[in-house]
């Protein structure tokens, strides 16, 4: 009687373990998805105290994917090492950041650089920790952005760029326009249209014609200083906004533009008009009427010689 007692008692005292196992089984398998995501985050995860001393509390091993093997071991044994990283221009908002004096409620946008000497594009979203009114640490989380940053440059630049040229279209240019009428900048304005291109293309087709539209913009922007607007409004016609230009450097500039275009086809020839004001202070559409009439006023002159 006592062994089947015995007995009896070992079959319950195994079933019991075996449900727990079954229970403890089924827990596991509900916390493994959260498990592998947590694992598998490719954000940069961090926190950072800022007072009384910079230093990580937690710094995500990500870091050493997305910027380099031995990133991770550098910064958590020089915090400051993150400055030798950031895009010189990104340099400020992260000082701004370390003292607290940031937009916390919005996204930060950073460069930095990986072990390829490529910069990155993160967004960070940022909280900061306060202690007795004392900002004492930030944490957060970085994104790798750069895709999608690209993305969106190109698709800003071609929203203001020539499609046959690659110079600023008629949209960007009436911007600068518009821009520049509001200040007070020394301002010549040319207008540019191309000579004989009908014949071009009634003779050697319009592909030709295109090829010397598409030399005329190179030229017209390798030889533009660095705040020079080259644009294209029209099938052959060019605008070019030269702040802080004077006729002296004008003239230059056309004439290397020419000398350019002759070298590549001695039928590319080009009327120019051109208006100078001291101050550009709304005055920016009266000098282009003044360019466009003296460019139409050149075209006349060539057609008679």
């Amino acid at each position: 009687m006592m062994i089947l007692f015995v007995v009896l008692l070992l079959l319950i005292l195994c079933s019991y373990i075996y449900m727990q196992k079954v229970k403890l089984s089924k827990k596991i398998a509900l916390l493994q998805p959260m498990v592998e995501s947590v694992e598998n985050i490719r954000d940069l995860l961090y926190y950072c105290e800022t007072y009384p001393e910079f230093k990580y509390h937690y710094l995500s091993p990500t870091i050493d994917d997305l910027l380099g093997p031995g990133t991770l071991k550098s910064h958590l044994h020089n915090p400051k090492a993150i400055y030798d990283l950031v895009h010189p221009e990104d340099y400020a908002l992260l000082e701004a950041k370390e003292r607290g004096e940031v937009d916390f409620t919005q996204p930060l946008r950073f460069r930095f650089r990986n072990h390829h000497g490529e910069y990155l594009w993160f967004e960070e979203y940022a909280t900061p920790v306060y202690e007795n009114g004392r900002y004492v640490a930030v944490q957060g989380l970085f994104r790798n952005i750069h895709e999608k940053v690209i993305l969106e440059e190109k698709l800003s630049n071609q929203a203001i760029r020539d499609g046959l040229t690659g110079v600023y279209n008629r949209q960007y240019f009436q911007q600068e326009l518009e821009k520049y009428d509001a200040l007070q900048e020394e301002m010549m304005i040319a207008v540019i249209d191309l000579d004989g291109l009908k014949e071009v293309n009634d003779t050697y087709g319009h592909m030709t014609g295109d090829l010397m539209i598409q030399a005329t913009a190179q030229a017209l922007q390798q030889y533009a200083c660095e705040n020079t607007v080259v644009a294209r409004i029209g099938g052959d016609e060019f605008v070019i906004i030269k702040p802080n230009c004077n006729y002296t450097e004008f003239e230059q500039y056309i004439k290397k533009v020419h000398g350019y275009l002759s070298n590549i086809h001695e039928q590319i020839q080009m009327s120019v008009g051109s208006a100078y004001a001291p101050n550009s202070y709304g005055k920016m559409n009266e000098l282009l009427h003044e360019a466009d009439l003296q460019m139409y006023e050149q075209k006349k002159q060539q057609k008679q010689l």
